[in-house]
């Protein structure tokens, strides 16, 4: 960032507590992360306590229980008891994409003629395992996918408001932060999936080689449970660094995206200093390198794990605040006054670059917006809601709230929803008042509605500006609220029929599978739209069409 005449000074002093500041602010994130997944890893160790003794108190003879007796086949009864619980685990695999190799394991469980009694325990416990780590590893990928777009924008954020000009920033979609966040930073080569999958094969090694040991040497279970213990207490720790030393990395990681972005020339190292500060920590504090030097690890904070250091802009004078020649991507420059707040700079300089909503990130115009509300109130259009599989009242309030979006939103891409009820075909809630182009404003309307109707009683109906047909986003949000079913309606007369499958799929992998199929050749925004439906419609058992 090159340097001019202006007024006000900005300090070296200035930028260290603003940017330790906000290193503070994401640090409290992860540690609110940890609490959660150390949370997870106490309600899996109850949950395997309380297995392993009811497994124990069933087949356990005179205190004991041998090799012998844990070896012997489970009878007829115990077998169809065993694959009832096989299927659930199976059906919660399904739900909340489990990986796939416990999956198979599971339908191989799940087919055999004959299992042992020490081979349905390991199977019992295995999934508790098998959850832990499966959320655990969807809530540190969410964690830090948030942190470091966050991290990106408040860096971007200070910056710009400390020099006093602004310009717009780039914008993030979710395939560009999900490659960012899997590539590893450290020396040995590794991401964070690696590192969990790693500790979780480890801790399933370690439980199973306790049930064994409890069946050879034929004792309670105490000292299996207490290893069991003992091994996930490990393994929680494990868990907790792994997430404060990946969430500091890619802090720094977003930070070094930033201040390349802003023609930053030189950072320093901001280190917290107290009795807690190793002695790398204190000696690099207040060190200041040229930005082709920034090296996680190296000149760059996480030093170690459990590292608190961040980064900050350095200049060599003391920099100043005003009007100074600035790179934009549009060519202009903004003032940002000292008390632009960080909602306000967002709204101007990032969120406008960005599309959003319950349309999805490919929410591209690949028709023009207007209606034609002569056909909408048409006999015609009327007729496409007949081939609805629902009673006449709600098909007559499909109709109706069809035809009143498209009129309301006429010209726009702002979007209306309306939640309905199959039972009698009131309307149970609405959204009618969005501000911002492509996305539901979910309301207190919506909320309530979710909340008081029973689960697959309601069908959502809101409408489209872009004419594509329904996103990932789209089927993210029935599946997660509960929607009988879904309705897209196109401001080109195109109506569009959803239902979840029994196989829940993350909005990001149906965004990437569009992008797949636009860099395949299917450049039409409704035509990859339409190749992911198929797809997904044979790989997650989703149901749509167009009436």
């Amino acid at each position: 960032m090159k340097r001019g005449e202006c007024k006000g000074e900005r300090t070296s002093e200035y930028w260290q507590e603003r940017f330790r500041q906000l290193e503070e602010s994401q640090h409290d994130t992860s540690v609110q992360t940890v609490q959660e997944i150390e949370q997870e890893f106490r309600r899996a160790e109850q949950a395997l306590d309380g297995k392993i003794n009811a497994w124990y108190q069933r087949f356990a003879a005179n205190n004991g229980i041998s090799m012998v007796e844990a070896r012997r086949l489970l009878n007829s009864d115990e077998l169809e008891e065993f694959r009832w619980d096989v299927q659930d685990y199976i059906k919660y695999g399904r739900e909340n994409g489990i990986n796939q190799q416990w999956a198979k394991q599971l339908e191989n469980a799940s087919a055999k003629v004959h299992i042992s009694r020490l081979e349905a325990l390991k199977v019992q416990t295995q999934q508790e395992i098998e959850k832990l780590y499966g959320n655990y590893h969807d809530s540190i990928d969410e964690h830090i996918a948030n942190l470091y777009t966050s991290g990106y924008y408040h860096t971007a954020y200070e910056v710009q408001r400390g020099i006093g000009v602004g310009w717009q920033m780039q914008s993030f979609n979710p395939e560009k932060v999900n490659d960012i966040i899997h590539k590893p930073w450290a020396v040995d080569g590794r991401n964070f999936s690696e590192r969990i999958w790693t500790d979780r094969t480890k801790l399933i090694n370690s439980m199973h080689d306790s049930l064994t040991r409890m069946c050879i040497t034929g004792e309670s279970p105490d000292r299996a449970i207490r290893e069991i213990s003992q091994n996930m207490k490990v393994s929680r720790s494990q868990a907790a660094r792994i997430v404060q030393t990946e969430s500091a990395a890619f802090s720094a990681k977003a930070q070094e995206t930033c201040f390349s972005d802003l023609d930053v020339e030189e950072f320093e190292v901001v280190e917290t200093l107290d009795s807690r500060t190793c002695p790398t920590c204190g000696e690099m504090d207040g060190k200041h390198f040229p930005m082709k030097d920034y090296k996680i690890g190296v000149t760059v904070p996480p030093f170690h794990p459990n590292c608190r250091g961040c980064t900050c802009p350095y200049f060599n004078d003391e920099f100043t605040t005003g009007e100074r020649v600035a790179r934009g991507a549009d060519g202009k420059k903004y003032y940002v006054p000292e008390n632009t707040t960080y909602e306000e700079w967002k709204k101007s300089f990032a969120d406008g670059n960005t599309e959003k909503g319950i349309s999805g990130k490919y929410s591209q115009k690949t028709h023009d917006n207007k209606v034609d509300v002569g056909f909408v109130k048409s006999t015609e259009y009327r007729k496409k809601f007949e081939n609805l599989d629902e009673n006449e009242n709600t098909q007559k309030a499909i109709w109706q709230k069809a035809r009143d979006i498209l009129v309301h939103r006429n010209g726009t891409n702002k979007e209306d929803m309306y939640l309905i009820s199959v039972i009698d075909g009131k309307i149970k809630g609405k959204s009618v008042a969005a501000k911002e182009d492509n996305i539901v404003e979910y309301n207190k309307s919506l909320r309530d509605a979710v909340e008081i109707e029973p689960r697959g009683t309601l069908i959502s109906i809101h409408n489209h500006g872009t004419n594509i047909p329904p996103t990932g986003a789209d089927f993210a949000s029935a599946g997660y609220r509960g929607y009988r079913k879904g309705i897209v309606v196109c401001h080109n007369g195109d109506v569009y029929v959803y239902e979840v499958g029994d196989k829940p799929f993350s909005q990001r992998l149906f965004d990437e599978t569009v992008e797949k199929y636009r860099k395949s050749g299917y450049n039409k925004g409704i035509e990859a739209n339409i190749k992911a439906l198929e797809q997904f419609e044979m790989d997650y058992g989703i149901k749509w069409r167009k009436l």
